[in-house]
């Protein structure tokens, strides 16, 4: 007897960390970071970061694209949410659950949109700013403004 949809999205989550579903969540809410991004936001170092978004994706939250560079080699990995991704995120929200094929064209649109550059020079602002708030101390801050 074949697992239903929701039973295979239960089986995901022992897999998934709370950084996993904080990326999940950055995800939804800015459509696509690139692996410069999620790692200035989220981990310490490169190459823990590049590990650890293979665990999703090779779990289907995450899907990735990338672009050939006219010299040759290849510009960064652009991760957006995958076919997993966004029912995940639906449940989390309580919106309706996309179907795979609704999930899959939302990644293959944002791949082809002529304003890829200025979403991901867009999101750079928020990813700036939130890497900002993670380095800087705050040394007597209680919320309510400086102390004194």
């Amino acid at each position: 007897m074949p697992q239903s949809r929701s039973a295979s999205l239960l089986a995901i989550y022992p897999h998934i960390t709370s950084r996993d579903r904080l990326l999940l969540q950055l995800l939804d809410d800015h459509q696509v970071l690139t692996t410069d991004q999620i790692h200035r936001m989220l981990f310490h170092a490169r190459r823990t970061c590049q590990i650890r978004l293979g665990e999703p994706a090779a779990l289907g939250l995450l899907d990735r694209f990338r672009f050939a560079r006219d010299g040759g080699g290849s510009h960064p990995r652009h991760w957006t949410l995958g076919h997993h991704g966004h029912p995940f995120q639906a449940a989390a929200h309580q919106r309706p659950k996309p179907t795979v094929r609704t999930s899959r064209q939302a990644a293959q649109r944002l791949s082809a949109n002529p304003h890829l550059a200025h979403l991901l020079t867009a999101n750079e602002f928020f990813v700036r700013l939130t890497a900002y708030a993670v380095a800087v101390p705050r040394h007597g801050w209680t919320g309510s403004g400086p102390s004194r």
